[in-house]
């Protein structure tokens, strides 16, 4: 893997496009677009964030030739919901996928027909259109097929590289550009890496393996009942699989440059959510908005991409559309919320009162600034506020300490939500199968929202 990670940094070196006096073609062809999501990815177990052990080694060569963002967070929790945003630039308060879990409707929301997602954008636009997912939260029962000419779910890592390669290489007369999305739930629990990665790691001797059934078992009580080494065996195989899922990508990308997919090419890399390991008291995503969740990786790759830059602007999910429609050249919709970030940042975004807004459901809100953060519970109403530049680790609610701050901030919010667009009110339900109710409680999605909704340390 090492030597097929230089072969790919040699070969990214002296790619057309991609030095930074290279100039731009008059007549430049639409480039391809590459989304890639990996999902329950959080941002500080990303090696080139300061993590301690090497889990994305290629990950942050790519960073090094294009834009990274270190202060990328997501607009709502969950991968449905989550998706939604990245794809529509809507936040959930907006298209409302799996806003109302107050009301106990949280599991199985389609994405409202209204909603128009990126890849209806590009197919409108002339681009062909494939995605390779994981399925469970992604599957078509949701919507998230529309648009695509080709929408495959697969299994495993190495069979999902395989068969986007293989839409990506068959061969085509007309020359259109493609817009390419994938998703994998590799990272995503059970953490279930191959032995030789997990060797690696560790593995820390704990009791328990990673299964879905122990990480249920812990999700709200991990820090009163795991034993340090239990919690380390966790974490070891969730970094494991981080390691392994960068590896995969340098098979990936080593093919679409031979294939010359990458000379014209912008690549955006990020996820969905975190992931908790006893920060605040238990295990997986749960309905909580601190930074182990909210804040994950965003690197941006390509031709103009400015390269080996550290953009520490407030960058949201709900500006991926926005910029690379921007990119591509497409018209922008208007309804979308979020900014171009290859654009000049916009005051709002990188002076001290820079914020960003993240909500789980009707659930739960929170604003961020780089100093403060603000998060609101309803049902029973609970507000909590951090000072993250002296306690970074979201320990001391200071909600009676600074009442102005506090007060503020409720009003920001509260005038974040009135600014919000109104849709009509389309929900749906999927219809799931038994196979597909199986598969998602094998990645864990059995709900308790009333337990939840309460829920959080």
């Amino acid at each position: 893997m090492a030597a097929l990670l230089l072969l790919f940094l040699a070969a990214a070196a002296c790619g057309p496009g991609e030095g930074p006096e290279a100039e731009p073609e008059a007549d430049q062809e639409p480039p391809n677009i590459l989304l890639i999501s990996l999902d329950t990815l959080r941002a500080d177990r990303v090696s080139g964030a300061g993590y301690h052990r090497e889990t994305t080694p290629f990950l942050d060569a790519l960073a090094r030739r294009g834009t990274s963002f270190p202060e990328a967070f997501i607009n709502t929790l969950g991968t449905t919901p989550s998706h939604t945003t990245m794809f529509s630039s809507l936040y959930q308060e907006t298209h409302k996928v799996e806003y109302h879990h107050l009301e106990g409707q949280t599991a199985f929301d389609v994405i409202p027909g209204s909603v128009k997602l990126l890849a209806e954008v590009f197919k409108d636009a002339g681009y062909v259109t494939l995605g390779v997912h994981g399925g469970g939260r992604m599957s078509p029962r949701f919507g998230f097929d529309r648009g695509f000419d080709a929408y495959e779910a697969k299994g495993t890592l190495k069979r999902q590289i395989r068969r986007l390669l293989a839409l990506v290489e068959q061969p085509r007369e007309d020359g259109r550009p493609i817009f390419a999305l994938f998703h994998t739930y590799e990272v995503h629990a059970p953490y279930r890496p191959p032995q030789h990665h997990l060797e690696g790691f560790g593995p820390a001797p704990g009791r328990y393996e990673p299964s879905i059934e122990n990480l249920q078992r812990f999700k709200r009580t991990a820090r009163r009942e795991l034993a340090p080494e239990d919690l380390a065996r966790f974490v070891d195989a969730y970094d494991a699989g981080i390691r392994y899922t960068d590896e995969g990508m340098i098979e990936l990308f080593a093919r679409l440059r031979r294939s010359g997919f990458l000379d014209n090419c912008l690549v955006v890399i990020t996820a969905d959510h975190g992931e908790e390991f006893a920060e605040h008291g238990g295990l997986l995503h749960r309905v909580l908005l601190y930074e182990e969740l909210i804040r994950v990786p965003l690197v941006l790759f390509g031709p103009d991409v400015p390269e080996g830059v550290v953009d520490r602007r407030m960058a949201m999910l709900v500006d991926i559309a926005p910029t690379i429609l921007a990119y591509a050249g497409i018209e922008v919709p208007p309804e979308m919320e979020g900014i171009d970030l290859l654009a000049p940042a916009p005051p709002e975004r990188v002076g001290p009162d820079a914020a960003i807004v993240a909500q789980a459901g009707n659930v739960r809100y929170t604003l961020r600034t780089r100093k403060w953060k603000l998060i609101r519970t309803h049902r029973p109403d609970r507000i909590r506020l951090f000072d993250l530049e002296n306690d970074p680790a979201e320990r001391r609610n200071l909600k009676n300490k600074e009442p102005r701050v506090r007060d503020r901030m409720l009003e920001t919010l509260e005038q974040w939500k009135r600014e919000r667009r109104v849709l009509p009110d389309e929900r749906r339900k999927a219809e799931m199968t038994a196979e597909e109710l199986q598969m998602l409680e094998a990645l864990g999605y059995v709900y308790d929202t009333s337990e939840e909704a309460a829920g959080g340390r």
